[in-house]
């Protein structure tokens, strides 16, 4: 288990996520495809448990790795804009978000910087080089 004290499985979607720890905090992985009708169930209370469990253990960052995610619906992107207004209305560490330039995802290159400036100065999307 992860310094974080918790793992998260969905019941809402096929998407994973794997959670390691980072010398500054944690990285979550996402893969598979996140197509949720009603994130507030599962993923927005998890994300807040994230949020507040990472501000009590004194994490400097978050790294929310979305290279393996194929797919992401609007309710999905939602969810972690209120994940990223959290950081920015009570900062305690930084968000990272990664993302590829692999064409099959082109969602990411669009929604996942857009996403990011809501946060700034405390989340940053940054692009891992793909296809």
């Amino acid at each position: 288990m992860s310094k974080l004290g918790f793992e998260f499985i969905t019941e809402q979607s096929d998407a994973k996520f794997i959670i390691d720890d980072t010398q500054d905090g944690i990285k979550i992985t996402l893969s598979g495809s996140l197509n949720v009708a009603d994130p507030s169930l599962e993923f927005i209370p998890f994300y807040e448990k994230v949020h507040n469990t990472a501000i009590e253990k004194g994490f400097k960052e978050i790294v929310l790795d979305f290279t393996q995610l194929d797919f992401l619906n609007s309710s999905g992107i939602s969810a972690f804009a209120h994940w990223v207004k959290l950081v920015k209305k009570n900062p305690g560490y930084k968000m990272k978000l990664l993302y590829t330039r692999d064409v099959s995802k082109s969602w990411q290159r669009v929604s996942l910087p857009t996403l990011a400036i809501f946060g700034k100065p405390h989340a940053e999307a940054i692009c891992i080089e793909g296809i």
